[in-house]
Formats: C-alpha cells, structure tokens, sequence
C-alpha cells in the first residue's frame, strides 16, 4: 500500500480532482481547510489559515464572487457550503474590523538584561 502513495504524483489535475474549490480560487486559499477548522471551532487558526494566502480576506468576505462555491463538491449532495460567508464570519471576529483583531505577524522575543 505505500508503495502505491509513494509513486502518486500531485499535480493540477490531482489538485482539480479534489480540491475543485481551491482550484477555483483566484487567491488559492484552501477553503476546504479553514472550513474543517471552523467545524472543529478552531476559530482563530481558521482565521489564520484563510488570511495566509490573502491579505484581504476581509474584503472578499464581502465582495467576491465565491467561484469556489460553484465548484464545491458538496453541491452534488445537497448544497455547496456557504464559503464566503464563513470567510466574512472569521473575519468579522477575528480581522482588523473586529473588536480583538488577531495580530498576524510573527512577534520576536527580546532579552531583557538586568539594570
């Protein structure tokens, strides 16, 4: 068996296969990913995950036209997940515009030496 997954290549058509929502995606987020995390209700590294790639994740919360939603697999059962919306929902909690925005940089630790 892992000989099996230790020849298979990832390539495009791999990445349309199963991950059709990310392939549709002008920025490339992964919203397979950060929607796992919001079922898990790891908010803030869902948060984290949906900025990564796109600075303004706040705005395409609001004004994108959700391609991703369109290819969603989901949409071949029932209904594809609300993408955007869970997208504007992370932001407002936890983006610039929300009361306790998250800093998304890295913060460094700096010695302190006694006086």
């Amino acid at each position: 068996m892992l000989g099996r997954l230790r020849d298979k290549r990832v390539d495009r058509d791999w990445l349309n296969t199963n991950f059709p929502c990310m392939m549709a995606c002008p920025a490339g987020t992964n919203a397979g990913r950060y929607v796992a995390l919001i079922a898990e209700g790891r908010f803030e590294e869902a948060y984290r995950y949906a900025r990564d790639p796109n600075p303004m994740a706040s705005v395409c919360g609001r004004v994108c036209a959700h391609p991703c939603e369109t290819a969603c697999r989901r949409g071949a059962i029932d209904r594809p997940i609300a993408i955007r919306a869970l997208k504007r929902f992370l932001t407002e909690r936890y983006g610039p515009e929300s009361r306790t925005p998250l800093s998304t940089t890295i913060r460094r630790c700096r010695r302190l030496t006694p006086i």
